[in-house]
């Protein structure tokens, strides 16, 4: 679902296709992720051709910054709590198909630091199980706020869960983050290829 210039066949996408045989009503294709295990959310749906209109009203977008083909808009910050942290990213990948949250390994710490309890074993950053922290993150001058649900991906025993926000840098690009669905739960996502730009809309 990215641009064409990913595509290992050097040709149109798919979603590129239907665009250019106008097959679809317009060049946005959207996504919701539900989370099954609590049945509070909806149903996960992907939309070719336009948005769901329950979110289609407060959807803000954002203009893509780089050509290399994905969907990479600004960072503009992070916050715990509401309490900003320091980061060095400039801008963030924004990817259904991976389940994390990467970041560069400084900013991975000044996030958990300011998470009480947080901890880093063998690399792997663990947060409480009971916490309350709300971790948000800012584009287009919007702060989203991710579930606190969503920040524990797998019991790792001892009160503490492994964190849906880890650090590693991606090659060549040491400011950029790559944002998957640990984020992107908490957000109907809206990508416009025409455009170039990624919105987003709260779904709660």
């Amino acid at each position: 679902m990215a641009f064409d210039k990913l595509s290992e066949l050097r040709k149109p996408t798919p979603f590129q296709n239907l665009v250019n045989d106008h097959d679809v009503d317009s060049s946005v294709f959207g996504f919701l992720l539900g989370r099954t295990k609590d049945g509070t959310n909806k149903d996960s749906e992907l939309i070719l051709g336009g948005v769901d209109p329950r979110f289609a009203s407060n959807i803000k977008y954002n203009k893509v910054v780089n050509p290399r083909g994905f969907w990479q808009i600004a960072l503009d910050s992070a916050q715990v709590d509401q309490n900003q942290v320091d980061i060095s990213g400039s801008d963030a990948i924004i990817d259904t198909g991976t389940t994390l949250v990467i970041i560069p390994p400084a900013d991975a710490d000044a996030i958990h630091n300011a998470i009480p309890g947080s901890t880093k074993e063998s690399g792997t950053y663990l947060i409480p199980s009971d916490t309350s922290a709300v971790v948000s993150f800012t584009f287009g001058g919007i702060n989203y706020n991710i579930k606190t649900e969503d920040l524990l991906v797998d019991d790792a025993g001892n009160g503490l869960s492994v964190s849906g926000i880890q650090g590693s840098t991606l090659p060549g690009m040491e400011t950029t983050w790559l944002v998957g669905d640990v984020f992107l739960k908490n957000v109907f996502n809206a990508y416009d290829i025409n455009k170039s730009v990624v919105g987003f809309a709260p779904i709660e």
